[in-house]
């Protein structure tokens, strides 16, 4: 019996190193992919994760972990896109360039890696399926993360358009999560003010990420949607 395969990327921490070692302990083969490794990544590796070094901003390093993936396995079963860069307008930066940095990460990156390994994951019997990290702020912006939010609106765009293109042998669907794990860098002040905008009022954890992820594995008839796990705060 042929192994399920998952790639993630961003799998070095947090959402993305959670769904690794996720899979990992149901059985599957899993591939991550990140700029650099880390003590957790690395215990993974241990364990049996292969991992590969792509940074989404380069696209030569896209390319050759592309094609290290080709060349170790005849399918994909699960693609999830966690890599993300999120940082407030520059006045620093030109905006073209921080404009493009979003993209490259948050559009460029995951459309070459889908259509590259579109292939792979096209079954009619039981379809490959995509998922796409995005943001709540893609449908709803925020004016001082306006670039960042136009990025993710694009996102959320390729996810509806690659649904329709690639079905029925591909699944496309994305996850908006809104605070479920706060940074280090932010203050009780962030906090406070963040939760305070949230209806279910607390701090999730990755958990409920997990959760909306496997109902998107496991439920074989959605396809082109956004699901939003935000606690509420989209419509508050």
């Amino acid at each position: 019996m042929q192994m399920n395969t998952l790639v993630v990327s961003g799998a070095s921490r947090r959402f993305g190193l959670l769904v690794a070692e996720h899979y990992l302990k149901l059985g599957w083969q899993v591939i991550a992919l990140s700029r650099q490794s880390s003590p957790e990544l690395d215990t993974l590796v241990g364990k049996g994760v292969c991992w590969l070094a792509c940074d989404y901003e380069d696209k030569a390093s896209v390319l050759t972990a592309l094609k290290q993936i080709e060349e170790q396995v005849s399918s994909v079963q699960l693609l999830v896109h966690n890599a993300s860069y999120f940082a407030v307008d520059s006045e620093e930066l030109d905006a073209w360039d921080q404009l493009e940095r979003f993209n490259r990460v948050h559009v460029q990156a995951p459309a070459l890696i889908n259509y590259r390994l579109q292939p792979l994951l096209t079954n009619l019997d039981q379809p490959g399926l995509i998922v796409h990290l995005s943001d709540i702020f893609a449908d709803r912006p925020r004016a001082v993360h306006a670039r960042y939010c136009a990025s993710k609106a694009a996102l959320e765009n390729l996810t509806k358009s690659l649904a329709l293109k690639w079905a029925p042998g591909v699944r496309v669907n994305s996850i908006q999560p809104g605070p479920v794990k706060f940074l280090p860098s932010h203050s009780d002040a962030d906090r406070a003010r963040v939760l305070g905008e949230t209806p279910l009022g607390y701090e999730a954890g990755f958990e409920p990420l997990l959760k909306a992820l496997e109902y998107l594995v496991d439920n074989q008839f959605v396809t082109g949607s956004s699901l939003k796990v935000d606690g509420g705060r989209s419509i508050a």
